[in-house]
């Protein structure tokens, strides 16, 4: 049994999101889904996902958490999509420390 504080989304999705970060106070919850596909359709990957995980994302909005959904592509050949920048740019990597 979950503790009283934390959101058990497991019953009401088969969802799995990689990471999934939460704080209890304030109530927020970022859920990042990484996907690995060919260059070129990095962009179709991106919607796919975030469409995917657009129901769970909203259950835990109804639960009281601020919640985010952020798909990371690193393309098949090793190339890191902006939306990695933009994810840990949120998360709180700043300038050259993105890179280290």
């Amino acid at each position: 049994m979950a503790p009283s504080h934390t959101i058990s989304y497991k019953k009401h999705s088969s969802l799995r999101p990689d990471i999934v970060i939460w704080s209890t106070a304030p109530k927020m919850m970022i859920l990042v889904e990484l996907t690995v596909p060919w260059e070129e359709r990095i962009d179709e990957a991106n919607e796919r996902k975030r469409s995917k995980y657009q129901e769970l994302a909203d259950f835990c909005r109804e639960k009281g958490f601020s919640t985010w959904v952020f798909p990371v592509e690193v393309g098949c050949r090793g190339f890191p999509a902006q939306s990695v920048w933009k994810a840990l740019g949120v998360l709180g990597k700043k300038g050259k420390t993105m890179k280290s």
